[in-house]
């Protein structure tokens, strides 16, 4: 090997590049820097939108942190994934940081939604009618987050205790937001302080979302709205208005039960197809459902009670050991009862009245007072 190929190799490095040269041509084609770069002006040497997309690259990569980004872009070709060549050492923490705080005081949803659109105008999504879903769910995290606690600041976000999703409710936590439509392209992210109610975050996402429908033109019914049983709120049903929801009624109300029984009764049911390739391991499930009518606060809504065959299976499970466990309580209640013997009527009945109203949770006591005759030893006497 001469001189010349010698030099020429010891100047060259190589990267394994995977699958992030494919990652690399969708951002470019949702155009994601320029994106973020609209939503989040800066002045910084590097733009917060190169930024951004090394974010994602690592992300992608298999890397889940923020901290030594430095050291990830110096494992990778940024000419080739970033369109770019950037040396490692401008992705240090400190100007991370500067492009984090930047898009804070931009508004992460402000740029979030960009981006969203950038890619729903890449790939054009045809509908006829908008099926918007909304859900939220808790991110625990570790440590004590001084700058985060209660604070009087309503627009602060608090990482704090509350309903944790993850059931760790012995850490601090956030909210993530998030609003999609077909039912996993988000359009509208975000997140809430930790003790957030859920219904009160629809509330906002609805309102938020009827005006903006509103400033366009766009008349009631131009999108449906799905999100789960925190939807169904006095305040929430006001600020859909005359937009179409789907959503589940919780049982605090007396109508889910009222309309279940009535479903029941009725039994004028309607098979819904089975899906012929369940996922994973489970056996296929047989839904039927029921069309009737519920009233919340002097309005009527069409509600649809579904019945599913598989529920019913793991219902019956359970009512068995539900009814074995009281059985089995029932009984030694009874064997306890029945081993006690009393010298008088009316102390007899006191406690065959204090067993029946015992029981057990299936089950109850049906008692019957005895007299029993004892006679004492030897030869009874003339008088009887």
């Amino acid at each position: 090997m001469d001189d010349d190929v010698r030099a020429l190799l010891s100047g060259m490095s190589t990267h394994q590049a995977g699958h992030l040269p494919v990652v690399a041509a969708f951002l470019k084609r949702i155009g994601l820097p320029r994106a973020v770069n609209a939503a989040v002006p800066s002045e910084m040497a590097i733009d917060v939108g190169t930024f951004v997309s090394l974010m994602v690259l690592g992300t992608l990569s298999g890397r889940s942190p923020l901290y030594r980004l430095a050291k990830f872009a110096s494992s990778v070709d940024t000419g080739l994934l970033l369109g770019v060549e950037v040396p490692p050492g401008a992705f240090n923490d400190t100007t991370v940081g500067r492009a984090l705080d930047a898009i804070y005081d931009a508004g992460t949803q402000k740029a979030f939604s960009r981006v969203a659109l950038a890619a729903a105008s890449a790939f054009p999504l045809d509908i006829d009618r908008t099926h918007v879903h909304f859900d939220t769910t808790s991110v625990s995290v570790w440590g004590d987050y001084p700058g985060c606690e209660e604070v009087d600041d309503p627009e602060r976000l608090k990482v704090t205790y509350g309903h944790s999703k993850d059931r760790r409710p012995d850490l601090k936590q956030f909210l993530s937001k998030m609003l999609c439509v077909h039912r996993n392209i988000p359009i509208v992210g975000g997140c809430e302080s930790g003790n957030s109610s859920d219904k009160n975050i629809n509330n906002r996402v609805l309102t938020e979302l009827s005006a903006h429908m509103a400033s366009h033109g766009l008349a009631p019914g131009a999108f449906v709205y799905i999100s789960d049983s925190a939807m169904v709120t006095p305040a929430n049903l006001k600020a859909v208005g005359d937009n179409l929801f789907i959503s589940r009624l919780p049982f605090t109300y007396q109508e889910a039960d009222r309309v279940i029984a009535e479903a029941v009764r009725k039994g004028a049911w309607t098979d819904i197809p089975a899906d012929p390739q369940p996922k994973g391991s489970r056996p296929r499930a047989n839904y039927r459902v029921c069309g009737l009518k519920v009233n919340l606060y002097g309005k009527d809504y069409r509600a649809v009670v579904a019945h599913s065959d598989a529920h019913d299976k793991r219902a019956q499970r359970k009512l068995e050991r539900v009814l074995a466990a009281s059985a089995e309580e029932a009984g030694s209640v009874l064997a306890e009862a029945s081993g006690v013997e009393y010298f008088c009527r009316e102390d007899a009945q006191a406690a065959a009245e204090r067993l029946r109203s015992e029981g057990s949770a299936c089950h109850f006591c049906a008692c019957e007072v005895a007299e029993k005759v004892t006679y004492a030893r030897g030869r009874p006497p003339a008088n009887g």
